[in-house]
């Protein structure tokens, strides 16, 4: 997420099998979780250097939903079931999941229905807002162990008419975009779900790598689906479409509902997609060239993208610059027009596929982790792309911003949770200062060391969530030194 914005406010096998553990009593062992057929189907949305990282994945999270879009009324009706598999040491009585429409800076409502847990009916219980729901285990979940969770759920999304809200799920007549808009397994930290409300000065989603098996129905004139994932089948009728969509492994799933343009490149085996304003076609295919540019640097750099789609999409919100999902981005529709930095913006955004995506983190308490790197990718890209002056404004900027901080008394700790901090203070000390953490890092044990910690990082931490010791770990591993000191004196302390 680009958080400069905010500062004005702040499968048919894995499916048959899913569904039919959704309505009867059966129980999944964890090597069964997933079978050949799913495993198969999911192989579809991975590039090709990455389609036998699957096969690892049988005990990831797997969600399968069905539902019906509706751009008049702004919802999506559905079915879901989720087979999770234990993989702490904790035994579990509960199954935590969050509903993040529900929040009263997203603005939007899921209502959730039929609940079953292995087929058989559970009466779960709601926290604040709705947004906590935890459905209550009949028999404990040992570790290693899966379960299977059906529910029916609703959710509507807002208009574009309150620029208070968080302005990811909403609709503006053009574009119904819904991130986030089905009923998510909650992130389980030490054993025990995180039921804490989000601060929204930031990305408000933590959660493990999963599966998705989606199946949208919408209407059919004019309108087209951009998804996490790739999509493998259109089936049409008179009047609708309906997608199979599937995610290979992601950290959550995000889709839309479009009549905007699209232009299309791929590059590196990887199909960018960018959704714009037919009036702005001119900047639609800017972003497509700097999204381009930056995909073949970012897998020279960190690590090949391991998917073989990137959907970028415009939709006018008002209230952000741009703010990632997995394999699809959103870019506020004003910044297409009005922000210098626009390249930069795009290139934000793209980085953010490897740190917070590919590599996750606890975006409320670590958000530094994803964000300082995401910050430093527009340094590399610059460099890459021979551009010195740029690169050296960027870092001008940075440095500028953080001693205005200290001249303001306002320089803190950067590794503490989101809600510690003011809006200012989160800004540059999560983006800025987290980002000339890493260019010291980089001064310090010198560039071919640095260009091993990047990759070693990326190779060491794929698809898992980490905190601010995995990039050091990775960066002292190449250099065969210690970063302690360093790392207290960016990350630790004011």
């Amino acid at each position: 997420m680009n958080l400069e914005k905010r500062r004005l406010r702040r499968c048919v096998t894995g499916l048959l099998l899913a569904l039919w553990c959704g309505l009867t009593s059966c129980t999944l062992q964890p090597v069964e979780a997933l079978g050949h057929t799913a495993i198969a189907n999911q192989r579809a949305a991975m590039h090709t250097s990455a389609v036998n990282d699957v096969q690892t994945s049988n005990t990831s999270p797997h969600y399968t939903i069905i539902g019906t879009v509706n751009p008049t009324t702004r919802t999506l009706s559905a079915t879901q079931t989720v087979v999770y598999t234990n993989r702490t040491a904790t035994t579990l009585t509960t199954i935590g999941m969050r509903l993040y429409a529900n929040l009263t800076d997203v603005g939007g409502r899921t209502t959730v229905t039929n609940v079953r847990v292995n087929g058989t009916v559970a009466t779960p219980t709601y926290g604040p807002q709705r947004f906590f729901l935890s459905i209550p285990l009949a028999t404990p979940l040992e570790a290693g162990k899966s379960v299977s969770l059906s529910m029916g759920f609703t959710t509507t999304a807002p208009t574009n008419t309150d620029t208070n809200l968080f302005g990811t799920m909403v609709s503006d007549g053009t574009t119904l975009s819904m991130p986030y808009a089905y009923p998510m397994v909650a992130f389980l930290r030490g054993g025990v779900w995180d039921t804490a409300i989000p601060d929204s000065k930031g990305d408000i989603v933590t959660h493990e790598i999963s599966l998705y098996d989606v199946r949208l129905t919408g209407p059919l004139t004019g309108y087209t689906f951009v998804s996490t994932g790739t999509t493998t089948a259109t089936t049409k009728t008179r009047n609708t479409q309906t997608v199979q969509i599937y995610s290979g492994l992601q950290r959550d799933f995000a889709f839309a509902l479009t009549k905007l343009t699209k232009k299309s490149q791929t590059v590196s085996g990887t199909t960018i997609n960018v959704y714009g304003p037919s009036t702005r076609v001119a900047v639609t295919n800017a972003a497509l060239a700097a999204a381009v540019a930056a995909l073949p640097i970012f897998n020279s750099r960190i690590g090949q993208y391991p998917y073989n789609e990137l959907d970028i999409i415009s939709v006018n919100a008002g209230d952000f610059w741009g703010i990632e999902f997995p394999g699809f981005v959103l870019i506020e529709q004003d910044q297409y027009t009005n922000n210098p930095n626009f390249e930069h913006l795009i290139v934000h955004e793209v980085g953010h596929q490897w740190f917070y995506n590919v590599i996750g983190n606890d975006v409320q308490r670590d958000a530094f982790v994803d964000e300082g790197l995401t910050n430093y990718t527009e340094l590399l890209y610059s460099q890459a792309r021979n551009r010195p002056t740029a690169a050296a404004q960027t870092l001008a900027y940075w440095r500028d911003d953080l001693a205005a901080l200290r001249a303001a008394g306002n320089d803190a700790v950067v590794d503490q949770p989101m809600s510690a901090m003011t809006d200012d203070q989160y800004t540059t000390l999560t983006y800025n200062k987290a980002a000339l953490y890493i260019h010291a890092v980089r001064t310090r044990i010198g560039e071919s060391a640095f260009s091993a910690a990047l990759k070693g990082y990326y190779t060491a931490s794929k698809y898992r969530i980490v905190d601010g010791s995995g990039f050091r770990s990775a960066a002292e591993t190449a250099c065969k030194c210690s970063l302690t000191t360093l790392y207290r004196t960016w990350i630790l302390v004011p």
